[in-house]
């Protein structure tokens, strides 16, 4: 009987892995607009309290958007964070593809990508590849 309940422990465990778990409508400030998919999850709002999502950290009392399936889409960091090896800073607002993937954020330092020396404090843009699109190229 205990091998059946750990392994059915191990099962549930590995199948639920990278899902995302769709918000509701309590992680919003009351008295702002909210945003819901036909389901009614939470599509976008102003967040009531601090929101973690994996190892993002959002801000109170900034906008959070979520994707269909409650994967984060975009938010406002809390503090800095590095995702796909690029350093995102606090306060920046960050977006991430529907693969979880960073398509764009606030750098927290200077950092180079594809050869070019993006400049801290300035927004970065990448494809889902992670190739550059655009940023302010320092010295």
């Amino acid at each position: 009987m205990k091998k059946l309940l750990l392994l059915s422990t191990i099962l549930i465990s590995v199948s639920t892995t990278g899902m995302a778990v769709a918000a509701d409508k309590s992680i919003c400030a009351t008295d702002t607009n909210v945003s819901f998919y036909e389901d009614g999850t939470v599509r976008s709002c102003t967040l009531r309290n601090g929101y973690r999502h994996g190892d993002i950290k959002c801000s109170a009392n900034a906008g959070i958007s979520f994707l269909p399936n409650g994967s984060l889409r975009y938010c406002v960091l809390y503090e800095d964070v590095s995702i796909d090896g690029v350093p995102c800073g606090d306060r920046g607002q960050i977006t991430l593809y529907p693969s979880g993937k960073l398509e764009s954020c606030t750098l927290d330092k200077p950092f180079t990508i594809d050869g070019k020396k993006c400049m801290q404090d300035q927004p970065v843009t990448l494809y889902e590849n992670g190739r550059l699109v655009s940023c302010e190229v320092g010295p």
